[in-house]
């Protein structure tokens, strides 16, 4: 099966849930810190809507290239949905991969969009988790998730991490 998403280049889910399961076993073995990130494309649905489903195409192959040309060779950028990316994130402590998202957060952000359509901007939220006690992808996956639905509550274009006490989950 092909590991990587059509439009975009990136690996796609499969391939990233592979990865995942893999360096996260590694990280708990070893006790490595491991974060993942959970991107989303702040309001997608409109930037499809306003300027057509073509612009919002080329949206995100830019944005997969914004976020492809700043990981780390050890690190992993899948496309995990229609407009969200997630990052495995190998070795970084949890200020170094919030600080590495905040970084892509403002190249997005920066980008000059208006050559794709006039009046766009383009941002992205994310919410990040870094290994704590977790064992499975999926717990991890989930405190992402939650920390991206917090960034998008927030008012979106942000990146929202795990506060200091755990909600007990794992």
């Amino acid at each position: 099966l092909a590991a990587r998403a059509t439009l975009t280049g990136l690996y796609n889910r499969r391939h990233a849930d592979a990865f995942l399961a893999r360096e996260l076993e590694h990280a708990v073995l070893l006790g490595h810190p491991f974060s993942v990130a959970l991107a989303d494309v702040d309001r997608f649905k409109q930037i499809n809507d306003a300027h057509s489903h073509g612009v919002g195409d080329r949206v995100l192959e830019r944005v997969a290239e914004i976020l492809a040309s700043r990981a780390r060779d050890c690190d992993l950028v899948a496309r995990y949905g229609g407009e969200e990316f997630l990052f495995c994130l190998v070795g970084m402590s949890e200020l170094e991969a919030a600080m590495f998202c905040d970084e892509l957060r403002r190249a997005v952000e920066q980008e000059r969009w208006t050559h794709l359509a006039s009046g766009l901007q383009v941002t992205l939220s994310i919410g990040l988790a870094t290994r704590r006690h977790e064992t499975t992808p999926l717990a991890l996956l989930h405190h992402a998730d939650v920390c991206l639905y917090r960034a998008k509550h927030l008012g979106r274009n942000r990146v929202v991490s795990r506060p200091a006490v755990d909600s007990g989950v794992a």
